[in-house]
């Protein structure tokens, strides 16, 4: 009597979760790398752009995009036609996704503001009201609105099909470290990158990761995170866009230089974040099974 023949689906499954974000990650980065390889074809940007992006925004914008894409498409036909998961279980679930969202957007901002304020008020950094009054009210909007996009997907992607994955496997330690990692191994993908330099900032995001990570469970779903992790994005990319402040070199260890969460204060936010959340009373959606009920 032969044994069954399994699926594709089958096969996956007996995977580790390990195996399963690997194998994810690993088609991603194929599809991503042929991605890139039409766009050197159709716009022609030449090679120099893997180690100065900047200097061919088009190109950088188009193949960050594309990459997210890749990624989000992946993981969530992954979830749910090689795992057989439903979109809730990946924290999706919970009335009142957008006050979530608004709530944790505003934490967001606040806390990044505190700390860039109490940099400015001890001489950390130098504030250039200048840049602040030639900066367009559109280009508010638009990073707004791209810090909503890269948060929701990251949250989904990291906090959502990553640790979700993981922890069909690992203890609840193990997972948040897992795809903590990740998510701060992601940001440092570069040609230009030099890791002595950013073994800090590296810090800074795992730690972050790992607050997320922890949001995510506590509340049973991304949105907090989603709105935490924008207001984050969205107050760095407006003053890192637009030079918003200098900052002086002997004292990057302490503000990041540049990457705001990445130097010590930026840890030391991090922490106090931490457990003013963890005394907090924060809402959870009910379990999936009381929600059927």
């Amino acid at each position: 009597m032969h044994a069954p023949t399994l699926t594709p689906a089958g096969k996956f499954r007996r995977l580790s979760p390990a195996l399963r974000v690997g194998a994810w990650l690993l088609g991603s980065v194929l599809a991503s790398l042929a991605w890139c390889l039409l766009l050197l074809i159709a716009i022609r940007p030449g090679f120099e752009v893997f180690v100065e992006p900047a200097r061919n925004p088009l190109a950088q914008n188009l193949y960050l995009a594309g990459t997210y894409v890749i990624l989000l498409g992946g993981a969530l036909w992954t979830w749910q036609r090689l795992q057989g998961e439903s979109l809730r279980a990946l924290g999706l679930a919970g009335d009142g996704a957008g006050l979530r969202v608004a709530a944790g957007l505003g934490l967001g901002l606040a806390s990044l503001a505190a700390l860039f304020g109490l940099e400015v008020g001890t001489g950390l950094l130098t504030w250039r009201p200048d840049a602040w009054a030639a900066t367009p009210w559109g280009a508010i909007v638009e990073v707004a609105a791209t810090a909503v996009f890269f948060a929701a997907s990251e949250e989904l992607l990291f906090r959502g099909f990553v640790f979700q994955t993981l922890r069909r496997g690992f203890d609840l330690p193990a997972a948040m470290a897992g795809s903590a990692w990740l998510y701060a191994s992601v940001h440092f993908m570069r040609a230009d990158v030099v890791w002595h330099r950013v073994a800090l900032p590296f810090f800074g995001l795992f730690l972050a990761g790992l607050l997320l990570a922890w949001l995510a469970l506590r509340t049973r779903s991304i949105w907090l995170g989603v709105g935490l992790h924008a207001g984050w994005v969205a107050l760095f990319v407006l003053v890192d866009r637009f030079k918003l402040f200098d900052y002086p070199l002997a004292t990057n260890w302490l503000t990041g230089g540049g990457y705001p969460l990445g130097g010590v204060l930026g840890v030391a936010l991090l922490v106090l974040l931490w457990s003013a959340l963890a005394a907090a009373r924060l809402p959870a959606p009910a379990p999936a099974s009381a929600a059927r009920s």
